[in-house]
């Protein structure tokens, strides 16, 4: 029964357009006002839909066509209740569009429903300040007009900028924004309480959404500022180990004078330059790259520094190879053979690298542990044959003697 009717070209206004699901009783006849005039509470009184147009002011709220089955004094407090509580909304009730003629700016002429859809969706923006109305907010257009077609058992609904961007539009009217006006004509014809129920219920929802987006922008902007603080910590920290990668690289200089390798010679002057850049450069809105900039700066110094320790390590480690390369060397069948010669080659460039400061020692001493524990696995295996063999002899001198 009821029908949704879309907005053509309404640029930056919101119109909400409802109707009710059964006709009011009739009231006793009254004498028809003068269009456009208006009552003491503000309340205008029209005879055409471009009446609105020509009569539209910030304070004017309630625009009645015909008798619509309403007391003046329902439709004063509604004045009030709208100035109050939703100023930038314009309420319309009409007896019927029937008679309406709206010239367009491109010429067309529409008649009944379409002329007022057309006036109210397109004039009433165009023509007045109603498209100037903006949310306090976000600065989007916010206005809404709630137009109701007694006659015609019909309601309809344009969102504002500040709506449709917020799931409050057209395309969330029928099935979900509606429902206030259905409900309350459905109970009993209540015009007023159509109105007022609809447009609180999207005011409502409308200060949510505005509200939760500045909760989150707040939230965001206080993660931008963490951010920021959390990556001058960083700086602080990065140029600590920096320190200590010259305070390292000063004393292997000094027990390998000839050394040129990149321990010995780390990038400290464009390490120091970076550190200053990113201090520079560093804004909420730029903490994101900075901390990816400081992450690829601290790797490198953190590979600087495990390299020094890979060094002072290396005669632990040496010392701990020899024990193990023994192991490997009591194989009656010396299976390991092969392993031991590959493991005092690397040994032997490992000692080589360590003297000239050069990276790559870590990656060594990882070569130097698979070595060793394929050496071991040919070991177990020859055990595992050798004891095989034995039980093989017990069994046979054991089937003999039997």
């Amino acid at each position: 029964m009821h029908k949704f009717s879309f907005l053509f070209g309404h640029g930056r206004v919101a119109i909400l357009w409802v109707a009710c699901c059964c006709l009011l009783q009739p009231s006793l006849a009254r004498a028809q006002p003068v269009a456009g005039s208006q009552q003491p509470s503000g309340v205008s009184t029209i005879q055409h839909v471009q009446d609105v147009i020509a009569n539209w002011a910030p304070n004017r709220h309630v625009f009645v066509k015909g008798d619509i089955g309403v007391g003046r004094r329902q439709l004063d407090e509604l004045q009030e209740w709208i100035a109050k509580h939703a100023p930038h909304w314009t309420v319309v009730l009409m007896e019927s569009a029937a008679g309406e003629s709206y010239s367009a700016a491109d010429g067309r002429v529409y008649k009944g429903l379409d002329a007022v859809e057309q006036a109210l969706g397109n004039g009433l923006s165009n023509r007045t300040g109603f498209g100037n109305l903006e949310n306090a907010q976000t600065g989007e257009s916010d206005g809404a007009i709630f137009i109701l077609f007694l006659r015609e058992r019909k309601f309809s609904y344009f969102g504002s900028d500040a709506q449709d961007r917020r799931g409050l539009g057209e395309s969330n009217w029928m099935g979900r924004l509606d429902q206030p006006a259905f409900r309350a004509m459905r109970g009993g014809g209540r015009i007023i309480d159509a109105a007022k129920d609809t447009i609180q219920s999207i005011n409502t929802q409308l200060e949510q959404a505005i509200r939760s987006e500045a909760d989150s922008a707040a939230r965001a902007e206080r993660e931008r500022e963490r951010a920021v603080e959390e990556v001058r910590r960083r700086l602080k920290a990065v140029g600590e180990r920096v320190e200590q990668v010259q305070l390292n690289a000063a004393n292997l200089r000094q027990a390998n004078p000839t050394a040129s390798g990149a321990l010995a010679t780390p990038p400290l002057a464009a390490w120091l330059t970076e550190l200053d850049a990113i201090a520079a450069e560093l804004t909420p809105a730029t903490s994101r790259d900075m901390s990816q900039r400081l992450s690829r700066l601290s790797d490198a110094v953190e590979l600087h520094l495990n390299g020094y320790a890979s060094v002072h390590g290396l005669d632990q480690r040496e010392q701990a190879l020899e024990s193990k390369l023994a192991m490997l060397q009591q194989s009656p069948g010396d299976v390991a053979a092969a392993n031991v010669d590959k493991i005092r080659k690397l040994i032997s460039q490992i000692e080589h690298s360590a003297q000239q400061g050069e990276l790559g020692i870590d990656e060594a001493l990882a070569e130097i542990d698979a070595e060793v524990q394929a050496g071991q696995a040919l070991l177990a295996q020859e055990a595992a044959a050798i004891r095989q063999a034995e039980l093989r002899r017990k069994w046979i001198r054991g089937t003999v003697f039997f």
